[in-house]
């Protein structure tokens, strides 16, 4: 009997602590939620639209942030924010635009990549979270009808000297790899790497991939932490229409 109320005794505070740490992380994610949140509308005050153009204001955003790149849309999805890059690819997975520490992290180049000139595989990435924000309304992508509206095939993207369109030719989800993050190739490893991602995608765009093609990789985790879901568009319109 003794031994029997000594289990117990363990089970209960084991149930405890699991109980513990459920609530510290249910607050944490909405106190993280909340500044994102913020954070967000005030950001989208740097960026004015019209019928014919977007401005944002790059210089306002370097002054809050020396490591904005760029800024991201994609229609009719939350996805519509400043582009960061740090000199690794793990600081913006716990740190939010203005570099408080958050779990909600920021949207943020592949720290390898040069938007400025553009590699032939340019990566940016962002936490798939479940209130939808940084990359979590990607999974949009994966609704049947989603394609029927041809601008719902486009990213925009800007940075400080120019604006950018790129068209989806592929996507799917994959387990952590680092293939489809590869920055540099070859001239005959990019016509394979062009061949194996448009294999892999479960949607057929019925788009090829060029030798002088620029893609534009997105990454985030789908529909868990060990999935990636990863979208590859490819450069269609690039203007300079920002001045530095």
């Amino acid at each position: 009997m003794r031994k029997k109320k000594q289990i117990d005794i363990i089970l209960l505070l084991f149930s405890l602590a699991c109980m513990v740490f459920f609530i510290i992380k249910t607050v944490q994610y909405q106190l993280d939620r909340k500044e994102i949140s913020q954070l967000h509308q005030q950001l989208i005050k740097e960026k004015q639209e019209d019928t014919t153009q977007t401005q944002i204001n790059f210089s306002s955003l370097l002054d809050q942030n020396k490591d904005t790149i760029g800024w991201i849309q994609i229609l009719d999805t939350n996805i519509d924010y400043p582009v960061v890059q740090s000199t690794n690819n793990t600081y913006y997975l716990t740190h939010s635009f203005n570099r408080s520490n958050n779990q909600a992290g920021w949207i943020f180049a592949d720290y390898r990549n040069h938007f400025d000139i553009l590699n032939q595989n340019n990566i940016i990435y962002g936490h798939g979270r479940l209130d939808e924000t940084m990359f979590g309304d990607l999974k949009k992508l994966l609704q049947d009808n989603w394609f029927q509206t041809e601008e719902h095939q486009m990213i925009q993207l800007d940075t400080p000297t120019y604006h950018s369109v790129w068209k989806i030719v592929s996507l799917y989800t994959i387990s952590p790899e680092s293939y489809y993050i590869t920055t540099h190739f070859s001239k005959n490893e990019f016509e394979e790497f062009s061949k194996v991602i448009l294999k892999r995608s479960i949607i057929d765009f019925d788009e090829k991939i060029e030798k002088n093609d620029k893609l534009l990789t997105l990454s985030t985790c789908y529909p868990d932490d060990d999935t990636r879901f990863v979208v590859h568009a490819k450069l269609i319109k690039k203007e300079n229409y920002y001045k530095k």
